[in-house]
């Protein structure tokens, strides 16, 4: 039982230590792109790029959430040249996809659209609510 005791004690002080303050920074839309802003900073990955954009765009911050996304777009196609001599990843051109369809709505002025239905994709996909499945 000490060992177990031990073991969960590690979990609570990595998690007092790391996850509650960004759990705290980010209870906000606005603190949620700060923090990630931060976690992202010289990261390659791409999909930091896309959380940003998306995340900035749904606080109304249309023109910084577009640049977010138009790098996290080239980001994914760049990925997924790297393989010249393989099949390409789906997830990345799946991905460059998407941000391409929300900055073609962004210009047409019907982004909400798209955000809403990703949301409902992502409740459903996580298995949050069953209310949108058929």
């Amino acid at each position: 039982m000490d060992l177990a005791e031990r073991s969960m004690q590690e979990v609570r002080e990595k998690f007092e230590a790391f996850g509650s303050p960004i759990f705290d920074r980010s209870a906000t839309l606005s603190g949620y792109v700060a923090a990630m802003k931060e976690l992202s900073e010289g990261s390659p990955n791409a999909h930091f790029r896309a959380d940003i954009g998306c995340a900035l765009i749904c606080d109304g911050r249309i023109e910084e959430g577009s640049r977010y996304l138009r790098k996290a777009e080239e980001e994914y196609r760049a990925f997924g040249a790297q393989f010249p001599d393989m099949p390409k990843p789906l997830w990345s051109d799946e991905s460059a996809t998407r941000m391409s369809v929300l900055l073609a709505a962004i210009e047409a002025g019907r982004h909400e659209s798209v955000i809403e239905e990703w949301y409902r994709q992502s409740v459903v996909s996580l298995k949050i609510d069953k209310k949108w499945t058929s």
